[in-house]
């Protein structure tokens, strides 16, 4: 049910980006680390410090995150440690934040 939801907020989101004439996205598949702690790699924060810029520069109206992301043994939600470790204190740059 809740792939459904997100899809429905997906094609809602796409369809007032299409009213206004520009859609500019990024997306990024596999982001997340492994366990144990850091739950980042390297290359992921190498990655979000790359990313962030070039997404900001090209003006992206948001960023669809696909994949793989939180190995092992996930999260129950947005609010979770790990969540912040793995996505909210990696991926900074204002770039990624739409």
């Amino acid at each position: 049910m809740s792939r459904i939801v997100a899809l429905v907020v997906l094609l809602a989101a796409l369809a007032a980006f299409a009213d206004a004439g520009k859609i500019t996205f990024g997306i990024i598949g596999d982001w997340g680390g492994g366990t144990p702690a850091p739950y980042y790699t390297w290359r992921q924060k190498r990655i979000a410090d790359i990313g962030g810029p070039i997404l900001q520069k090209a003006g992206s109206d948001f960023t669809i995150a696909i994949g793989d992301n939180m190995y092992n043994e996930g999260v129950d939600n947005e609010f979770s440690p790990r969540f912040k470790a793995t996505w909210g204190d990696i991926y900074t740059h204002a770039g990624w934040q739409n």
